[in-house]
């Protein structure tokens, strides 16, 4: 009974470590240890927990932690975060955008932008982030948005 203690207590430890880290290995030597305390309670002896805790977390390691690290990659949405979250956004011209200068109302906040179009857009037009060029909104008109965005695609 004192053997299937210490493993508990292993397999708890293990399993806080895994709480910690979240890469699934100590959670599958987590499971060794309860393996091995389960056989202390049938199979007398330190060396046939020994081998089971070793078996089990070895087959939990090679065949479920790959399995499972998947599933986990496939559940994770796709969040855009930063300069990304801002592609695609509508802006409000504040100042006049052409190829090389102009101001933009993105998110609340007055960037510097430019145009990808070859009009330039005037002040009140509305457009869309094509891209983020350092500090710098790249805008399209409007009217080429959807063209700008299958070019990107392609």
């Amino acid at each position: 009974m004192t053997h299937a203690l210490w493993w508990v207590i292993v397999a708890i430890v293990l399993g806080l470590i895994e709480m910690a880290t979240v890469d699934l290995v100590f959670l599958m030597l987590a499971i060794g240890g309860l393996a091995a305390a389960l056989t202390s309670l049938v199979v007398p002896g330190l060396w046939p927990e020994v081998g089971v805790f070793v078996v089990c977390s070895l087959v939990f390691l090679c065949a479920l932690r790959p399995w499972l690290k998947m599933r986990m990659l496939w559940s994770q949405t796709n969040v855009k975060t930063n300069v990304h979250a801002l592609i695609g956004r509508q802006v409000d011209v504040i100042e006049t955008v052409n190829a090389s200068s102009g101001r933009v109302k993105l998110d609340g906040e007055v960037w510097s932008a430019r145009t990808i179009d070859e009009k330039p857009l005037l002040v009140g037009e509305h457009a869309y982030v094509c891209e983020i060029d350092g500090a710098t909104a790249v805008v399209t008109s409007v009217e080429n948005r959807s063209k700008t965005f299958e070019e990107q695609k392609g």
